[in-house]
């Protein structure tokens, strides 16, 4: 720890007459978790306090800042919380995207402690993944900036104080990503960074977020959000004024007519690149924001504080595979007996990759109001494994999965691994869905 201080009084004693924020670490978490932190929470608490102590001798003025997380962190976080680390920091700095801070704060009410400022200094929205949700290696540079914007605005209206965006500029090619896409490579974000040749090139999202944050200044404050036919919209109070953004997820242009009776002498409405647009063309394109300024909020009553339009609206996939009913009935006592007289096959449809010899596996399912049992029954000879947690899928096992969204797309996923081990059966969740941020494939 005293080399620590040491290079910290050295760093802000040299940097103090061009800097005034410190974020001290990165992405800290549990032992083994992360690469960029080793050790236990309560060392994680002696680190930011003494980073506290030498920064305030040093630079009083300065802004500290705890190292950012993820939503992924909650449980490190409140373990450190209960240590009184926000004594230590002024502003709590978020990572990753569609990232829910209220969750963090609710630590700090709860736990009766000091609820910093709430701002991200690294956001993921458009970071490029070979996946089937946008953002995608076949999104267009629109449907890039609508994920953005829709991401960008949940995080104003939840109050976070500044936003600072990742990868405005493309570090990857496109044809890249495919190629990953094709060999199961799941994970590549920004890989360009690693490639012999630097690459980057400019990304429409960047023109869209200038222009954002030229619309919503500093001092700004949500005032509700609304529905006006298919019309989504979202309102801010801004220095001067107030703004009124429209969009839709329709795929021709629909006409704003809804909305004109809100129109003041002074209104003005821009397209998403700051184009001026005149009243009586005005039609809302679709993958389009637009910016109403000087609009009269008592003429919207529909406005309200949570109307859900900020929710990306993903359509469903084609569902593949093997298709059966379930059984209301239980297919296994308490005692582990099999009630096979019970169970409602599942036998076709099943998707094969190279010669597997014919059909060999089939399962059953069972689902009441408080328990669900599947049954797998496969024609393999049983034995025990030497694998373990993550990696029982290298032997004899099964994998299942469940769809918490219903619409077929893997990051909505909770995946498990089960297979009879030298010690007993055991089964590990591999990946959680993403229904409170950026939770990760070896969440367990």
């Amino acid at each position: 720890m005293q080399d620590w201080k040491d290079f910290l009084t050295a760093f802000v004693h040299h940097y103090r007459d061009r800097v005034n924020k410190y974020e001290l670490w990165n992405e800290p978490h549990f032992k083994g978790f992360s690469i960029f932190w080793n050790d236990t929470p309560e060392k994680f608490v002696e680190l930011m306090k003494t980073g506290s102590e030498v920064i305030r001798k040093e630079q009083p003025d300065a802004e500290i800042w705890m190292g950012g997380i993820g939503q992924r962190y909650l449980p490190f976080y409140e373990e450190v919380v209960k240590q009184n680390i926000t004594e230590y920091f002024d502003v709590l700095p978020l990572h990753g995207r569609s990232y829910n801070p209220e969750s963090f704060r609710e630590i700090t009410r709860r736990l009766n402690r000091k609820t910093p400022v709430v701002s991200t200094s690294e956001w993921h929205s458009i970071l490029v993944q070979p996946r089937s949700a946008p953002p995608n290696h076949k999104s267009s540079g629109q449907e890039l900036a609508k994920v953005m914007m829709l991401d960008l605005l949940s995080q104003l209206k939840a109050g976070l104080r500044e936003i600072t965006a990742f990868c405005t500029l493309g570090y990857g090619r496109i044809e890249s990503l495919a190629f990953k896409k094709e060999m199961g490579d799941a994970l590549p974000q920004a890989s360009g960074f690693f490639d012999p040749v630097p690459f980057t090139s400019v990304r429409y999202p960047a023109l869209i977020l200038q222009h954002a944050a030229a619309e919503l200044p500093d001092g700004k404050e949500f005032l509700g959000e609304g529905m006006f036919g298919k019309i989504k919209t979202i309102a801010f109070a801004v220095p001067g004024g107030n703004v009124l953004l429209l969009w839709h997820d329709e795929k021709t242009a629909l006409n704003p007519a809804v909305v004109s009776g809100a129109l003041t002498p002074e209104s003005s409405v821009f397209d998403w690149e700051g184009r001026a647009v005149s009243f009586r063309d005005w039609k809302i394109e679709p993958e389009t924001f637009y910016y109403l300024r000087n609009f009269d909020p008592a003429k919207l009553p529909g406005l309200k504080k949570d109307a859900g339009v900020l929710i990306p609206n993903r359509p469903a996939l084609k569902p593949t595979g093997p298709e059966g009913v379930y059984s209301t009935l239980p297919l296994i006592r308490k005692d582990g007996t099999f009630l096979e007289q019970n169970a409602l096959w599942v036998k076709s449809g099943w998707r094969t990759f190279g010669d597997v010899g014919g059909n060999r596996a089939k399962f059953a399912l069972h689902i009441s109001d408080d328990s669900m049992q599947l049954a797998v029954d496969v024609r393999d000879p049983l034995f025990c494994q030497k694998q373990h947690g993550e990696k029982l899928f290298d032997g004899d096992s099964i994998q299942f999965a469940f769809d918490c969204e219903n619409k077929g797309y893997a990051d909505m996923r909770a995946e498990f691994q089960a297979g009879l081990t030298a010690t007993g059966p055991e089964v590990y969740k591999e990946f959680a869905p993403a229904t409170d941020g950026d939770l990760p494939s070896v969440y367990t």
